[in-house]
Parts: structure tokens; sequence; C-alpha cells
């Protein structure tokens, strides 16, 4: 995708572009042996309650990775729940902007991380039971390929990058729609069958 748009936007020719896709290290970026204890013990060092969660690793620039919308999905997903049985936080990763962290952090079930050591990402990826890239755009998007060597479902965008690096291994949404993001939300949370299949097909 991102080759195809230095064609057409930069006017470059094909025939002077070649496409070479990032590695991950699988020495680091593997499955844990035990999910539940991996979660509990991560989430007891960064203080927050045991419970299964979504991740999202962000950045500053939380307009392209769409961090509001994915906070009004989550938000959409967890109230609209009439039983109530909604179960998944939604841990978010990474530097952000003070005015989204404070706009967001009025959601229940919301919980802001700063920068963390890198054995404490590996944990935090371990740990969770989907992870979530629904961006406006993505050149590549390293923490997918990340999440899937350690056998963690990714929902991202259906544009640009991540379906050709999810490779029907995960879910595409539209990044503009918040409802559809939020349908998948609901059925990550309640169809464990489905995180298992997605599971399965990341690590292939």
């Amino acid at each position: 995708s991102e080759l195809n748009e230095f064609h057409e936007y930069f006017d470059i020719p094909y025939e002077k572009m070649s496409v070479i896709n990032h590695g991950v290290n699988h020495d680091f970026f593997k499955p844990t042996n035990d999910k539940e204890n991996t979660r509990e013990k991560i989430l007891s060092k960064l203080k927050i309650p045991n419970d299964p969660y979504f991740l999202h690793i962000g950045e500053n620039n939380y307009v392209r990775k769409n961090l509001k919308r994915i906070g009004e999905a989550y938000e959409q997903a967890k109230y609209s729940d009439s039983k109530n049985n909604f179960k998944h936080n939604l841990i978010i990763a990474g530097k952000h902007y003070p005015a989204i962290e404070k706009e967001l952090s009025r959601i229940g079930g919301i919980y802001f991380l700063d920068w963390i050591t890198d054995d404490d990402l590996l944990q935090l990826i371990q740990g969770s039971d989907a992870f979530l890239l629904p961006s406006i755009h993505e050149g590549f998007g390293m923490p997918l390929v990340e999440s899937m060597a350690c056998g963690v479902p990714c929902m991202s965008s259906n544009r640009h990058a991540p379906p050709e690096v999810l490779s029907g291994s995960g879910i595409l949404v539209d990044p503009l729609d918040v409802d559809e993001i939020a349908n998948y939300m609901l059925k990550l949370d309640q169809d464990k069958k489905l995180l298992k299949d997605l599971s399965e097909k990341s690590l292939l």
C-alpha cells in the first residue's frame, strides 16, 4: 500500500522502488505458557485490576492512531450491553497528550500507561485478549506483528497497510465507523471461540 501511495502522490516509478517488510523478533515476542498468570503478574505490577483487557499501544499522534474513536467505541460497547456482561478493560500504553487522556479517563474501565520497559510491554501484550489498532493510517504497524507473534488477535483498519499485515488472521474495520469498532469489541468480549480461532491464525 505504501509503494502504491508513493507512486500515486510522489510520482515515483514502480521500478525504482522495492518493498522490504519489517521482521519481528520471535525469540522475544512469543506466546506465554500461562496467560492468566502473566496477566495477573503484569497487572499487579502496574496496579491495574486483574480483569481481562484489550490493549492499544499509541503515541503522541493520537489523531492518526484514532484514539478518540477507540474510546468512544469502547464506551459504547461496554454500556450498550444491557445485561452488563462486558468484562474487558481497555489499557492504552504510550505517550499521550494530557487532553485526550483526560477526555477518555472519564470512561470507566480505561487505563492509561506512560512509557514502560520492553519486558513489561511483552507481558502486557501476552496477557491481553486482543490488540486494537484501527488507525486512520498505518504504514506498517509493528505492534500488529508483535501481537500476532504472541498469539494475540488483532483488530485494525481496513485501509492502507493493516490488511496486508494481518492477511486474514485478524479483524478489519472502518476506522471512521465507531459503531463497527464497538460491535467487534462486543464480539471479542463475548465470543471465546472467535478469540481462540484468531489467536491460532495469528501464529500461522
